[in-house]
């Protein structure tokens, strides 16, 4: 349907459908509830695989269905487990028909001259080398209880099977003498939400006051004031 509408159950099985006046509702909204439609979807159907994603392999996966808000029926075959597979391998994102060009994330870009046949689009690093680089940008005195402290949160974190991925691939490449620990927390809300519930625990804390820096701080002494104020 071209128009939104509400869609209302009035007796089992059949549906009633109203078209819906959202002239004044704002794109961002918009944005928001297709968002929502995503996460669902991606949360009900997608599957990060044990093993790298092989296209030969999962086109004998059984599909699997979603109904999207409209009625509309979305048959997910083995996309269910490549579009998870772009957190571990970024260069599968552009084999998707009508993928926009992928921005470079600078942070985490690998050096041209680090780059070699096995790196991840040479350019963009996957979820695995992104942690070990966290890791590793660290002090040696804390890379141990860096790795015995890896969280898998935010929206990414709700695919099933990513926490168990994720830390099979962190046990291969991590040094043998740490003590990898991969923890996520239980529910897929709690995952995604996890840094805003993280920020209210925070702010309610009595000594989070004491972390403010205001903007005439700030102007006098600059960002330097942070290592100070939040050692």
């Amino acid at each position: 349907r071209g128009m939104p509408f509400s869609k209302k159950e009035t007796s089992p099985g059949e549906f009633e459908v109203k078209d819906m006046d959202v002239s004044k509702v704002h794109d961002s909204f918009k944005r928001f509830k297709q968002m929502e439609i995503i996460h669902d979807l991606m949360e009900s159907t997608c599957h990060a695989g044990e093993e790298p994603f092989d296209e030969a392999q999962m086109a004998k996966v059984p599909t699997v269905s979603y109904e999207l808000p409209d009625g509309t029926t979305v048959e997910m075959g083995a996309d269910r487990y490549k579009l998870p597979e772009c957190h571990f391998d970024p260069a599968l994102y552009q084999t998707f028909a009508g993928a926009p060009p992928m921005p470079v994330l600078k942070p985490w870009a690998a050096p041209k001259e680090a780059a070699g046949e096995d790196t991840h689009m040479g350019t963009v690093k996957g979820l695995t080398g992104m942690c070990l680089d966290a890791v590793n940008l660290c002090d040696v005195d804390v890379r141990r209880d860096m790795y015995n402290s890896v969280l898998v949160v935010g929206g990414g974190a709700a695919t099933k099977g990513l926490k168990e991925r994720l830390d099979r691939e962190l046990q291969m490449n991590a040094p043998p003498s740490v003590k990898l620990r991969v923890v996520s927390p239980a529910t897929a809300a709690e995952r995604r939400h996890s840094a805003w519930l993280g920020g209210s625990i925070l702010s309610s804390l009595g000594s989070f006051q004491q972390m403010w820096m205001s903007k005439a701080e700030y102007e006098e002494h600059g960002a330097s004031l942070i290592d100070r104020k939040c050692p």
